[in-house]
Parts: C-alpha cells; sequence; structure tokens
C-alpha cells in the first residue's frame, strides 16, 4: 500500500466510525489541500456497490438561498438517477459495449419520479425524491449517501440555517428516510458549519481526518525516483505546490528557479511555460503582482517557442499566460495594460479558434475598458465577445459567460430600442430567464 492509499484508508476508517454510528449527517473538516483525496474517496464510491447495496452520489449545485436549494438539490439527484438508467438501458441493449463504469444498475421495476411541483418544500422535495429512488432499488440498497458539496455559496449564514433545519428535522422527524446518510464537506481552516453542528451530537458527528496529501505525494514520487531530471522536477512541482498551498513565498521562488535550471537545460519549453505559470499563480495568490506579471510575460515567450518547435499543448498554455497577465495586471489596477493584455488573449484564442478563452478575453477588456469611462471601445470589445458566443453550441453557451455580456451591453447602451434590441438577441441565445439568472449569480 503506498503512501496515497494510506491516506484514502483514513477517509474509509473514518467513514466506518461514522456508520456504526446513530447519526444521520458526517461532517468532515478538510484542508482544501487535501480535498483532491476526498474527491477520489467520494468518486470510488459513486460507483454502486452491490456487495454492500452502498452508494454514494455527490450534489453541486450552488447555493443561492434556502427557500430554493433543496429543489435545486432535488432537481440535480433525479436528473443524476435519470441519466444513469438511461445509460444502464443502452448497455442492457447492447448500445454500449463497456459497462464496467456504468453507475447504476437497471431494475426490475420503472421508477416512478417524485414530481417536485407537488412539493410542500424544498426538504421534502429531496427527499420524496430520495424515496421513491430507494423503492426502485430496496432488494439491493442497504444505505445511500448524498455528499453536498456546492459549487458555489451565495449566502454563507443562510447555508448555516438551512444545514440547522436538516438537523432539526433529524433529531425530530420521522420523514427522514431510513437508508439516507449526508456528507457535509467543510475547511479545517475556516470552519463554517462547526456552530451548528454543535448543537446536534444526536444529529451529526464532526470529524478532521488526518490527512497529509503532500507530504503522501512527496514519498511517493521519492520512491519511484530514478535519478533523472524528469523525477526531480516532479518532487519541484510538488514542493511549489506546497508552497502555495501555506503561503511560504521564498520557498515558492526557489523551488520554481529549481525546476527553471531543470526545464531549460533539458531544452523543454512546454515545462518551463508551466513552472512559470505556477509559480505566476502562486505569487497572483500572495498579491506579488509585478513578479507575477513578469513571470506571465516569460511563460508566453516559452510557449511560443514550443509551439514553434510544434510542441502539443503549447497553445493552451500561451492562451494561459495571456489572459492571467491581464488578471494580474487588473487586479494590480493598471487597467490599460489589462485591457490591451485581454484583447492579446482574444486575438490569440480566435486565432487558435478556442471559443472559451476568446469569449472571456474580449468579456474582461470590455469590463475593464468600462472601468476607464471607455465606453466605445468597451462596446466593440462586448461585441466581439457577442459574436464568439454566436459561435458555440447550445450547451457550451449556457455554461459560458456570455450573459455577462449581454448586462455590460445593457449599461453601455444609448437608448430604449438598443436595450431591447439586446434583451431580445440574449433571449434567444441563453433563453427568457438569462438576465435574472445573471442578476442571481452576481448577487
Amino acid at each position: 500500500m503506498n503512501a496515497i492509499e494510506q491516506q484514502l484508508t483514513i477517509l474509509s476508517n473514518s467513514w466506518d466510525e461514522f456508520i456504526v454510528g446513530e447519526q444521520a449527517i458526517l461532517h468532515w473538516l478538510i484542508n482544501p489541500a487535501d480535498s483532491l483525496l476526498v474527491n477520489a474517496f467520494i468518486k470510488v464510491r459513486e460507483q454502486f456497490d452491490e456487495d454492500t447495496g452502498t452508494w454514494f452520489i455527490q450534489l453541486t449545485c450552488p447555493f443561492i438561498n434556502g427557500e430554493t436549494y433543496g429543489y435545486q438539490l432535488a432537481e440535480e439527484f433525479n436528473q443524476l438517477i435519470r441519466d444513469g438508467l438511461d445509460e444502464a438501458d443502452a448497455e442492457a441493449k447492447g448500445e454500449i459495449e463497456d459497462n464496467s463504469n456504468a453507475r447504476v444498475e437497471k431494475p426490475d421495476a420503472n421508477w416512478q419520479m417524485f414530481d417536485i411541483a407537488h412539493a410542500q418544500s424544498g426538504l421534502h422535495a429531496l427527499f420524496a425524491s430520495v424515496n421513491s429512488v430507494i423503492a426502485l432499488f430496496e432488494s439491493s440498497i442497504e444505505q445511500l449517501t448524498l455528499v453536498i458539496n456546492p459549487v458555489e455559496l451565495k449566502q454563507p449564514q443562510a447555508f448555516c440555517q438551512w444545514w440547522e433545519q436538516l438537523c432539526s428535522v433529524a433529531r425530530n422527524y420521522s420523514s427522514w428516510p431510513p437508508k439516507l446518510k449526508l456528507l457535509a464537506l467543510d475547511s479545517s481552516a475556516h470552519p463554517l458549519l462547526m456552530n451548528i453542528f454543535a448543537k446536534y451530537p444526536d444529529a451529526v458527528l464532526s470529524q478532521n481526518p488526518p490527512l497529509n496529501l503532500n507530504a503522501a505525494a512527496k514519498a511517493v514520487a521519492e520512491q519511484t525516483h530514478d535519478g533523472s531530471d524528469g523525477a526531480q522536477l516532479r518532487l519541484l512541482f510538488l514542493a511549489m505546490n506546497t508552497a502555495i498551498g501555506e503561503q511560504n513565498e521564498a520557498q515558492l521562488i526557489n523551488a520554481g528557479d529549481q525546476a527553471l535550471v531543470i526545464t531549460q537545460n533539458n531544452q523543454w519549453p512546454d515545462m518551463t511555460t508551466t513552472v512559470l505559470l505556477t509559480r505566476a499563480g502562486g505569487l497572483l495568490n500572495f498579491q506579488k503582482f509585478s513578479l507575477a506579471i513578469a513571470d506571465y510575460k516569460q511563460a508566453q515567450t516559452f510557449a511560443q517557442i514550443g509551439i514553434e518547435n510544434k510542441i502539443p499543448g503549447c497553445e493552451k498554455l500561451l492562451l494561459q499566460a495571456l489572459l492571467f497577465e491581464g488578471t494580474a495586471l487588473f487586479l494590480a489596477n493598471q487597467l490599460t495594460p489589462a485591457a490591451n493584455a485581454y484583447e492579446m488573449a482574444a486575438l490569440k484564442a480566435e486565432e487558435f479558434s478556442d471559443l472559451w478563452v476568446a469569449l472571456e478575453a474580449w468579456r474582461m477588456a470590455a469590463f475593464v475598458s468600462e472601468r476607464l469611462n471607455q465606453t466605445t471601445l468597451a462596446w466593440q470589445f462586448a461585441t466581439h465577445a457577442l459574436d464568439v458566443g454566436k459561435k458555440m453550441a447550445d450547451e457550451e453557451r449556457a455554461q459560458s459567460t456570455l450573459g455577462f455580456v449581454g448586462q455590460a451591453m445593457l449599461r453601455l447602451s444609448a437608448n430604449q430600442q438598443t436595450k431591447n434590441d439586446i434583451n431580445t438577441t440574449f433571449n434567444e441565445l441563453l433563453g427568457a430567464d438569462w438576465l435574472k439568472n445573471v442578476e442571481g449569480t452576481a448577487a
């Protein structure tokens, strides 16, 4: 068992300690640097275990407010189940040859999905949806665990109140599905839910598993170190990432310098670019803007060398360096150079047919120009962003920041007719609720 596997065993033992108890909710306090270990643990258990009847499902929809969150979780949960059953159907019909990664085994009975439109509350929608799935798999499922892990948290206090409501239900009401467990992930450095959960020891078990991903990764790298420059470079990347997590600027710069000696001696322009981008990202996090900008500029030079030598991946690295240089300049309040950097990133992204980066770069060029009161230029950049958005596939466009472009264009519009035309255009591209969704995200 290597060091990474030992870390996953720590999580398994912590989980086993929870399962033998009566609590419905497990609260894990995790160092952000160790989140990859937790994700790996959850991913393994998202596969339905026929031997034990256990199943993990991770729900990641953003938390906007407490009134709608239960409904959103129910919708995401039902969609995951529907997708899994469709995949199982396809496998049964021979449409998918490799079924080794199937998440759901097709049961004999038909699924009667709960209609959340009939729910009395968000929690009722969630619990009723869970009960419908437990009933579907009743003969084989012993425990269903929902991992509540929102990708975005709009109202932290309301999120705490939502969890307190759950704790109260778990303590006082029989409506809690008996086979349901919840896993709440929290930061050990800045715990959000500890004070709430401390009031409900009968409903919640809080744990702080003793994880250390950086040490484990270093141990694995050292065990496989063959004395080569590549192996030494892997150790230096680990040292850089550890320094970023520990806010150690001197260690980050030193490890980066050592890594650059290796990559340049070996004439590895792609790896040189990656070292510079990694170090610049850490320096940006430390608010060392001038140092970060210098690294981003140097990264562009080496990425271009890689492109000229037809090294795969260097186009993406160049776009990252250009885009993040704009971000560093913007955060340093160097707005005119930031707008120029974003424009260069957008033009290069269009040259490389990278619609996602092109849209984001044009959008930020418009935003910065608006901050400079250069409204004509801001409008031109926003129009470029809109043109890119029109080229995107519907699904890609829906996940993009195009809605913020529309919001900016409404601000920049000179008259009501122009505003009406903009609204019509974005209704067609993003749906009738596009502006409401943007305003809700920005709230």
